[in-house]
């Protein structure tokens, strides 16, 4: 998943962050 989102982050810098902070509430 991590390299997923690395991945994906590279075209969508802005979107890779508001995934990662969304993952991170779900994560509680």
């Amino acid at each position: 998943m991590r390299v997923a989102i690395i991945d994906y982050g590279s075209g969508n810098l802005r979107s890779a962050t508001k995934a990662f902070e969304r993952a991170a509430r779900e994560a509680g």
